[in-house]
């Protein structure tokens, strides 16, 4: 099943041109982020977050992510993956951000790959490209994309708060005077 998945996936990216290019990035990236972020991080989590506690929603639609994709070998990571997007998702309070790294996460292994066969660079080579290129590079840019999400989302709340506390103490000294 792992091999029968490969394969159609590399006849899928098996392209050159520019016209290859952006389709693949259309089917490969943009309509999987658009459509699994509505329905995992849409429908999924937010169901599961309103008898559960955000962490629980989040691993449990990640899980469900990993295993929708049927590629077992890949399960850890693509739960990994599916966790941060979940993340993402719950603390910019947007789905808009997950689609956004789901894009970027599938759209960098087809521009590789397109890469690697517009080069005539060997498809195992390409793995392991793209593995070092997605550890050195774009998961570390990731991370510090969604630890600075969540930065943003704390001092937005702490701002929030004290405005509100702010006002309701303005409010008692007018009512008390």
């Amino acid at each position: 099943m792992e091999e029968a998945a490969r394969q159609a996936t590399e006849i899928m990216i098996g392209g050159t041109s520019v016209g290859d290019l952006l389709v693949n990035l259309l089917v490969i990236a943009l309509i999987p982020a658009v459509g699994e972020e509505l329905l995992f991080r849409g429908v999924i989590q937010r169901t599961l977050q309103q008898r559960y506690n955000l962490h629980a929603a989040v691993w449990i639609t990640a899980a469900l992510f990993s295993f929708a994709h049927f590629q077992f070998l890949g399960f850890y990571p693509r739960l990994l993956l599916g966790v941060l997007l979940g993340y993402a998702a719950a603390w910019s309070g947007s789905l808009r951000t997950s689609m956004l790294l789901h894009f970027f996460n599938n759209g960098s292994a087809v521009v590789a790959y397109w890469l690697c066969n517009r080069h005539g660079v060997d498809m195992t080579t390409a793995d392991e490209a793209s593995d070092a290129l997605l550890l050195q590079g774009i998961y570390p840019a990731l991370a510090l994309f969604c630890g600075t999400l969540m930065a943003a989302r704390y001092l937005r709340i702490r701002h929030q708060t004290e405005n509100a506390q702010t006002a309701y103490k303005s409010d008692s000294d007018a009512t008390n005077a």
